[in-house]
């Protein structure tokens, strides 16, 4: 029989590949990068699903190691550190959803020509990285994280 916690990793699970086939999707295009709708909906749709696998990977943490454990204060604080962590990933989803989209930066005609940039939709600071390298790495931090966690959790106690 199937347990909370497994129903929740399941659609944890889907959110993840959800946002890998719009990130491959947005990287498969031949279109240059300038911000067409396209790439800016493809764009978007990654920082939903990985806000949404943020939110669902709790509800499975929260199944398995319950209210009060620090494995969920840990996740807790990784998604609210604006700097290292998902916060910058959640002020962007943000910016999406109550805003007039996400902010960009967009190269022409240089060694940097079609790079699309994130911006932090507070600061208007410059994410370093192209977009989708700043989305597939969260990508791979997140799954790091779930699966570290995960582990943790289903750890006979000492």
């Amino acid at each position: 029989m199937q347990t909370e916690a497994d129903r929740w990793r399941e659609r944890t699970e889907q959110k993840l590949r959800f946002a890998e086939l719009h990130l491959d999707e947005v990287l498969a295009t031949d279109l240059p990068g300038h911000g067409h709708d396209f790439e800016r909906s493809h764009l978007e749709a990654v920082l939903y699903q990985l806000v949404g696998a943020s939110d669902t990977f709790k509800r499975e943490l929260l199944a398995l190691a319950g209210r009060r454990s620090p494995l969920v204060d840990r996740l807790a604080a990784f998604r609210n550190n604006k700097t290292e962590g998902l916060g910058e990933l959640v002020a962007l989803r943000d910016s999406s959803t109550h805003s007039s989209g996400v902010p960009l930066s967009f190269y022409m005609g240089s060694e940097n020509d079609g790079k699309v940039a994130f911006k932090h939709p507070d600061t208007l600071v410059e994410f370093p990285e192209r977009a989708t390298d700043t989305l597939a790495g969260w990508l791979r931090t997140m799954r790091a994280l779930f699966s570290e966690l995960r582990e943790a959790a289903c750890a006979p106690a000492e």
